[in-house]
Order: C-alpha cells, then structure tokens, then sequence
C-alpha cells in the first residue's frame, strides 16, 4: 500500500531535482512563499511556524505523514495536533547521525539554527555523539568549496565520523562530498523520508 506525504518547503527554494516517490511513498510537495527558508533569529522561526500552522490545518485527513523541510526545531507539537506522523529535517538527521555508536558534526547556515539544533541534541540526549556544530560562510568561495572545508576540519580537528548537512538545499553536493570525503555524508530529506518510511510501516503492521 502506498502512502501520501506532504512535504513542506518554507521559503519555496527549488526541489526541482526531488522524486515524486520514495520507496511505497508517494511525495507531494507544498511550497511556503512569504516567509524564510530558514530563520535568522527568533521573529523568523516564528513566522516560519505560523504558517505552517496555517497550511497544514486539515492537512491530517488527506496525508499519511508530513514532512517539514526545515532543520531547526520549531517548537511545535504537531503529532499530537494532527494524529499523523510529522518530521523535521534537523529530527531524523542528529538520530542517523548518532546512529552505530559514531561521532557526528552538523554543518548548518548560521549561529541561530546552530543554537537550537544544540539545544535538540542535548534534549535526545546525543551530546556524547556529538563531535561538533560548524557554521559554513561561503565568503569568497564558491559552497561546495565552504562545505568541504568545514567537513575536514570537523573530521581533522572535531574527531567526526560522520556530516550532517544542515540545510536541504544543500543536498545537491552530498554525493560529491561523500566522494571527497570517504565517510557519510547524511543529506536530511532523504534521511527523514527514510525514517518515515520506516515508521509508516510499523504502524501499518501494527493496525494489520
């Protein structure tokens, strides 16, 4: 049985490259326009979440599950408001990430989402897994370059064993830094659709 889920963008940015189907779900993408893809501060997260509020109001009698592509921690309840399975990108990435016993280093835009995300890690009870938190700043260089750097160092100088991304846009390098690298690089959408899927089906084979 196939599944619906919505997943949404805030801030619209392009996901043109996003498959309609993953495993036994089918995909529906619901952009946000009008506020930040990501927040820079606290007025930004609140005004990332209101909306999202507003969209998803009856979303639950229509989607399996919903999906928010967005890596800092809203402060929002919003399992127990829909009664459907919800995840965020920042969630599903700091569990995979700690997962085998490794260390991992999150690499995220900037301070504000860095302090939350902290903030996450230490609620789950992951800090010991955590290597590092690094803010990537493009400046001069072009992103892929920013990144890379970043990751060396979390790996040189943090002890990482494993890259978080900490932002979906930046999916499109996963591949390649994995490449340059040679240990995981864990990109947060295909992370969170994994770990849907996998709650999807326990819960499908609990109510059989």
């Amino acid at each position: 049985m196939r599944r619906r889920v919505l997943l949404i963008v805030p801030g619209g940015f392009s996901l043109d490259d996003m498959e309609e189907t993953y495993g036994a779900i089918n995909i529906e993408v619901k952009p946000i326009m009008g506020v930040p893809s990501l927040a820079e501060d606290a007025y930004g997260l609140a005004q990332i979440a209101s909306k999202i509020l507003n969209v998803l109001k009856g979303m639950s009698k229509i989607y399996d599950a919903i999906v928010i592509s967005c890596f800092e921690d809203l402060g929002l309840d919003l399992p127990k408001r829909l009664g459907v399975p919800v995840i965020g990108l920042g969630e599903a990435s700091i569990i995979s990430g700690a997962l085998h016993g490794r260390r991992f280093s999150v690499l995220v835009p900037n301070q504000y989402i860095a302090s939350l995300l902290y903030r996450r890690i230490l609620e789950r009870g992951l800090a010991p897994a955590l290597a590092s938190i690094r803010v990537v700043k493009p400046s001069n260089r072009d992103l892929f370059s920013a990144l890379l750097l970043e990751s060396k160092r979390a790996v040189e100088e943090d002890g990482a064993q494993a890259i978080v991304l900490g932002h979906p846009a930046w999916r499109r390098y996963s591949e390649e830094l994995r490449e340059s690298m040679g240990i995981p690089i864990i990109e947060p959408l295909s992370t969170a659709l994994s770990l849907l899927e996998a709650i999807l089906r326990r819960k499908g084979e609990e109510n059989a």
